[in-house]
């Protein structure tokens, strides 16, 4: 079982790469989830453990399954 902090790291990453991989900015992605680019930012980088509901609102505008985000 992953800690806190490691779940928020991989969760992180795979926002991140996610994003890049579909060409799109945290601007747009921010966007998209109708969230702050500065927030998304932060979770890109580790510093926020996203809700779930915040979780949900980046797997529907990244239009992903929710394995690719969690794996």
């Amino acid at each position: 079982m992953l800690t806190k902090l490691q779940f928020t790291k991989r969760v992180a990453q795979n926002i991140k790469t996610i994003r890049l991989r579909e060409g799109i900015s945290q601007e747009e992605l921010a966007d998209r989830a109708q969230l702050y680019r500065t927030y998304v930012g932060h979770i890109e980088k580790g510093r926020y453990s996203p809700s779930g509901y915040v979780l949900y609102k980046l797997i529907k505008a990244l239009n992903i399954d929710p394995k690719e985000l969690l794996s």
